[in-house]
């Protein structure tokens, strides 16, 4: 039986999240779960090591045709006490995803409570689409084997915020033209794609037939848009607006909600394994950013005598878990402070893997975004607007301090120390005759890392994927 590393089992688990990304049916579950624990089997990498335990569990923004965010669980079959918890990356065919989930960087949102009487973190931000990203986390609901976890509790406060947003919108006519203009336009943006009829005529080629010219610039004109009504309506809000695109708090608090969130299910697990309980966050892409931050949260909001944890936070009150996290390709959550505090806290049980070849690592570093127009030499040049694009986010981020998180250890031998590395960073081989900067980029921040860990000849991505004709058919 071949020996498989943790990076590998992890890309693996995050790369088969990406399985139905394009599918617009709102109630495919069981098509989800079966598609899952097919991969479960079929991948060299996880094959009969791993099952499904909890969801997969989706989220859509606003009127989204597409799932924006999904994540899932799964155990060992050996190691009873290990799970892994898998964050999806961006959906590349959802452009609510890509204005929501990834692009509102230019705002940041404070990781501790300011009002507690030791701030353990000072000066920690993350970007707003990270604290978004993160929300949308916490509110997923999803079901789980019979018996392996108690009846849903009370997380009520994740939706007080929600709750406060909900009665400002009901009373304010900026924030009702924020919700009615924001869904016009990216709906009207959405249909360029034509992804829920023509799936099967080839992501890659849609991918970029979009990102040329005019498209691309209409793209950027949609999102000045997007920002200028959301910054509108945030500046006139005293509390950091995690909850604007959050389901409305009574259909959260109703008494049939079906499943259990995150929280809740981790909860039972703790109670089942206590100490022993080991747990595995990993993502690629946006989820290479959200998995940091939510291992961190995790960390935080167990068992220690450190920080100021209110009760309803606290899934692991009695017992500490070993918590560890693989990020993939992701931009930066958030700040230096974060990254700081971050290392404090998760130390070496963090891993992060950077194609340097890869733009989306160079997010969001203002003086790395300036350059990613460059990237791959003269041979492939970027699209005009991309290049727009980059310059415009890196002036909105200079001054806000953004920086990776993780770092290298130094292991004493007996004759000399050597260097634990737990941040690769590589620069993967151009793809010969690929002049396409858009084609090349997706080689990049997804081939590559496939490549880089050796799973080349075992991961097909197309198969991995699946067929889009055949999901939108099911």
């Amino acid at each position: 039986m071949s020996s498989f590393s943790q990076a590998q089992i992890m890309l693996s688990l995050s790369l088969l999240s990406y399985r139905g990304f394009w599918n617009p049916s709102t109630d495919k579950q069981q098509a989800m779960v079966a598609t899952l624990e097919e991969g479960l089997q079929a991948m060299e990498p996880l094959r009969g090591n791993w099952r499904l335990v909890w969801g997969p569990g989706s989220y859509r923004h606003l009127g989204s045709a597409f799932d924006s965010s999904m994540m899932y669980v799964v155990q060992h079959t050996t190691h009873e006490s290990r799970y892994a918890i898998v964050i999806r990356g961006t959906n590349p065919v959802d452009l609510f995803d890509w204005l929501l989930g990834d692009l509102l960087a230019h705002r940041q949102v404070p990781w501790r409570r300011r009002d507690v009487d030791v701030d353990v973190a000072p000066g920690a931000m993350i970007s707003l689409s990270t604290a978004l990203g993160l929300k949308v986390l916490l509110n997923m609901r999803a079901d789980t084997e019979p018996g392996e976890a108690p009846e849903p509790g009370k997380f009520n406060f994740l939706f007080d915020l929600g709750a406060r947003m909900a009665s400002y919108a009901k009373g304010s006519e900026l924030a009702s033209k924020l919700t009615s203009e924001l869904a016009s336009e990216l709906l009207d943006y959405q249909k360029i794609l034509g992804l829920v009829e023509q799936a099967s005529s080839g992501l890659a080629s849609r991918l970029h037939s979009l990102l040329q010219g005019d498209e691309l610039l209409r793209l950027l004109s949609v999102r000045r848009r997007v920002i200028g009504l959301m910054d509108q309506s945030w500046d006139s809000l005293t509390d950091a607006p995690l909850a604007i695109l959050m389901p409305e708090p009574e259909e959260l608090r109703a008494a049939d909600l079906p499943g259990v969130s995150l929280l809740e299910f981790l909860g039972s697990l703790s109670q089942l394994h206590g100490d022993t309980l080991e747990l595995f966050v990993t993502g690629h892409s946006k989820g290479g950013a959200l998995a940091p931050a939510l291992a961190l949260f995790l960390c935080d909001t167990q068992n220690n005598d450190e920080l100021a944890i209110d009760p309803h936070y606290q899934w692991n009150p009695d017992s500490r878990a070993k918590i560890h996290c693989y990020a993939f390709a992701g931009p930066t959550p958030g700040n230096r402070a974060f990254a700081q505090y971050f290392n404090r806290r998760m130390g070496r049980h963090f891993f992060r893997y950077a194609n340097q070849l890869d733009i989306v690592t160079h997010a969001w570093e203002g003086d790395r975004l300036r350059r990613v127009g460059e990237i791959y030499g003269d041979s492939v040049s970027s699209p005009p607007g991309l290049e727009v694009m980059f310059k415009e986010m890196a002036e909105e981020v200079d001054g806000l301090d953004y920086c990776h998180p993780g770092e290298d250890y130094e292991k004493a031998g007996w004759l000399r120390s050597t260097l634990e590395k737990h941040v690769v960073e590589f620069s993967g081989p151009l793809q010969k005759d690929n002049p396409s900067y858009i084609l090349q980029e997706i080689h990049q921040h997804v081939g590559a890392y496939i490549d880089q860990l050796g799973l080349g000849e075992l991961i097909d991505l197309e198969d991995l994927l699946g067929s889009p004709a055949a999901l939108l058919e099911s």
